[in-house]
């Protein structure tokens, strides 16, 4: 037992020295490090009020925006210890409080993101000559680095989110109330299984089914375009509207499910502007005023879902 304390004591000492290290080093370097890590994910720019370290391994940054992107309140990243001694950077968990994803819906019914709005230099205006740099060698940059990152967070937490999707014909789209954890998501692309379980609010949505609580659990892999998910939409009485099951392989996605509408159902949005189909469901039910339970499936891809010929 005494050499189990001893042994316990010298790694808690070696953990503690290690934590502050790490802090130490973070007090000088981790508004640079956030910056150039964060700007190289995104690839556009990235606006950030105050960056500051918190022991033994964050960076927690207030008020960051990613031009046409994502806005957050407080994010905070944690730094991989275990990568330290090779050298490497890497952010290993991160937490999102009162973040805004921004998406468009474009032509085909794909998502895309907003552009974002770069600064380029004149070509009109006379520029002096300049010198052309001799050949330089390329240095040998681990994957850790900005230049070439290779990044999987081991765990996102998200805390009162909001997506915003905005239609082709200017109508915008917003689920609130996020929150939730998801396991292995990558930033750079990578195949990577990515394991969620989400909760959000519809209350902002013009929805013809019962319910405007959602919760949602599967995995996903985004890279190969495979998926297998479930989602429900509950009411505060714990009536089922929505229960849908979507399986994606290679990009085919499968959608079947059951869904709960009500004669006295209401619109719900805060005056955003509906579509004519949300307008006519609705308008139809009132006049019925009967409930209908129905079955459904169709088949969409998943990088551009469409609800179409629906079984």
């Amino acid at each position: 037992m005494g050499i189990l304390r001893k042994v316990a004591l010298v790694l808690a000492v070696v953990l503690l020295s290690a934590g502050i290290g790490v802090y130490v080093f973070l007090s000088f370097n981790a508004k640079k490090i956030f910056n150039d890590q964060i700007a190289s994910l995104a690839r556009r720019p990235v606006a950030v009020k105050a960056v500051y370290p918190v022991f033994p391994t964050g960076i927690v940054a207030e008020d960051v925006d990613i031009s046409g992107l994502l806005k957050v309140r407080r994010l905070r990243v944690d730094i991989d210890l275990w990568k330290l001694p090779g050298g490497e950077v890497r952010f290993s968990h991160m937490e999102l409080d009162g973040p805004i994803l921004f998406l468009d819906k474009a032509e085909g019914a794909a998502f895309v993101v907003t552009p974002p709005a770069l600064s380029v230099p004149s070509l009109d205006a006379e520029q002096p000559p300049q010198p052309r740099p001799l050949p330089q060698p390329q240095p040998q940059l681990r994957s850790g680095t900005v230049t070439s990152l290779s990044m999987v967070f081991k765990k996102v937490i998200v805390r009162n989110g909001e997506v915003h999707v905005r239609d082709k014909d200017g109508r915008e789209f917003i689920v609130d109330r996020i929150r939730g954890e998801m396991d292995n998501v990558p930033l750079n692309g990578e195949a990577v299984r990515t394991d969620f379980f989400l909760t959000g609010s519809l209350a902002r949505l013009n929805v013809p089914f019962v319910g405007h609580f959602v919760k949602a659990r599967g995995w996903l892999n985004w890279a190969e375009r495979d998926m297998e998910a479930t989602a429900q939409a509950v009411d505060d009485d714990g009536r089922v509207g929505l229960d849908v099951t979507a399986r994606s392989a290679g990009n085919d996605m499968a959608v079947e499910g059951k869904i709960r509408m009500m004669g006295s159902q209401q619109a719900q949005a805060s005056g955003k502007k509906t579509g004519a189909v949300e307008d006519v469901v609705l308008g139809v039910l009132d006049a019925m005023q009967s409930d209908i339970d129905m079955d459904f499936s169709f088949r969409t891809q998943m990088d551009h879902f469409e609800i179409a010929k629906v079984r």
